[in-house]
């Protein structure tokens, strides 16, 4: 028995006749699992911090391996079903997208190595946050120059009707 900490709950093992569906769908990073224990979508759900919706979409992109189900057509998940989980949420949160972290994982499922591509996924999402910043940069010294024009600005002196004038630099038009 495989043993949800977080919940306090006991998951039953998986049927016999899915373990051997398990033990070759349920990888990751290439390890197979050996001991399978089974957990429902909601406990899944409850045990990664995310919803079962979440878990039927990541499914439907390939970000998660469609489980095993028992006899009844439930869905049956094994506990590396959690940690693969664990994993998109921390990439995601590094800033890679599903299809990025797929990526990934597409590379881990056939035993590869994956340092390499995720330092280049990583590289090019610092090269674009470097842009953003820089475009942020420029767009503050803007901002910057209207609220301090803004302080210059006779309040009685503006008398257009279709522009404001701490934001029209009157100096272009």
């Amino acid at each position: 028995f495989w043993r949800n900490a977080s919940l306090g709950a006991t998951a039953a093992p998986c049927d016999s006749r899915h373990a051997e569906r398990f033990q070759s769908t349920a990888r990751l990073g290439g390890c197979r699992l050996d001991t399978v224990a089974c957990m429902q979508i909601g406990e899944l759900a409850n045990t990664a911090g995310v919803t079962t919706k979440t878990i039927r979409y990541y499914e439907s992109i390939g970000v998660l391996d469609e489980p095993a189900r028992n006899g009844s057509g439930y869905r049956m998940y094994s506990p590396g079903a959690v940690e693969r989980l664990d994993f998109v949420k921390q990439a995601q949160a590094s800033g890679l997208a599903l299809a990025e972290i797929k990526s990934i994982l597409e590379i881990k499922d056939q035993g590869g190595q994956t340092c390499e591509h995720t330092t280049s996924l990583l590289r090019r999402h610092l090269e674009e946050l470097d842009a953003k910043i820089t475009e942020l940069q420029a767009a503050r010294v803007e901002l910057l120059a209207m609220y301090e024009r803004a302080g210059d600005l006779d309040p009685a002196a503006c008398t257009d009707a279709n522009r404001c004038q701490i934001i029209t630099d009157s100096s272009n038009s």
